[in-house]
């Protein structure tokens, strides 16, 4: 679907990135997924998720030889529902498209709607010294020391209330931010509570049902009457969808897919260029 007007003129930046540590394909489809092989023979692809703070494997993955129950924590979905209990486990060594983690902790949880052949959701947080370029249109994450040079046009997320990171949008005349989330198949997902904010054209309409890790919740879309202004991009004609009960705003795959999301996962910066494989122009505004 042809979401915005993307001007190639910006890309110069891209052209002189110094070379990664790694790189790694993403599988790009419904929501982009990697390849992870974890000890024992266990393989599979797990969900890229911009917008989780923590990985999350599924029971599958307990027969790993590698995987140590390390404790508990609380999981939720960025909804009004309460938190749930969940095991937290500690992998010795996996690797994700060739690349080896150590000691990495994540959450054992069966996540609701999830293909039965997926692992799980991995985090970029996993890389958490470096420096992560995510390129979702060309299918390809790579991975770059932490002195890679971040782009003046960076935005701190160091103070997210919810430790993700966050976008500066602004639609009309209401601003506000909205997570980067890649593991959210719409272009925008609002708070059900705030359809009241935003010029509308026509009555908002139910036009699916999703589950999330604490429940499901209705998913309702509507027109713009205004351009969506992400950043520096202007996007005009983006579908908005609205769901109960959350109460984060989360900018999607649908949008996603059109841009290089870079992570400077140390000072928790991110940033967004058009991918060089985006079939339109892009508008600076």
């Amino acid at each position: 679907m042809n979401l915005f007007i993307i001007s190639m003129a910006v890309l110069s930046s891209l052209d002189q990135s110094p070379a990664p540590i790694a790189e790694i394909e993403i599988l790009t489809g419904h929501s982009p997924q990697i390849e992870v092989h974890f000890p024992g023979g266990i393989s599979g692809l797990m969900a890229l998720d911009t917008g989780a703070e923590n990985s999350l494997v599924t029971d599958t993955v307990r027969a790993s030889p590698a995987l140590f129950i390390s404790g508990t924590t609380q999981i939720g979905a960025g909804s009004d529902r309460p938190e749930m209990e969940a095991q937290t486990v500690r992998i010795d060594q996996l690797t994700v498209g060739g690349y080896e983690l150590l000691n990495v902790e994540m959450t054992l949880f069966d996540i609701p709607g999830m293909p039965d052949t997926s692992l799980g959701v991995f985090s970029p947080t996993e890389f958490s010294n470096s420096v992560v370029l995510m390129d979702f249109g060309n299918g390809l994450m790579s991975i770059h020391e932490p002195s890679y040079p971040v782009p003046e046009t960076a935005i701190s997320y160091a103070n997210s209330q919810w430790g993700l990171p966050e976008y500066d949008v602004r639609i009309g005349e209401t601003e506000f931010q909205a997570v980067l989330d890649s593991g959210n198949p719409f272009p925008i997902l609002l708070p059900m509570s705030w359809m009241d904010r935003f010029d509308l054209i026509g009555e908002p309409e139910i036009v699916t049902q999703v589950s999330l890790v604490d429940g499901s919740a209705n998913v309702y879309q509507a027109t713009l009457a205004s351009p969506l202004m992400l950043g520096r991009y202007t996007l005009p004609g983006i579908p908005v969808f609205f769901i109960e009960g959350q109460q984060q705003a989360n900018i999607g795959a649908a949008i996603l897919s059109s841009f290089v999301v870079g992570m400077d996962l140390v000072n928790k910066q991110v940033w967004l260029e058009p991918a060089s494989s985006a079939n339109t122009s892009q508008q600076e505004h």
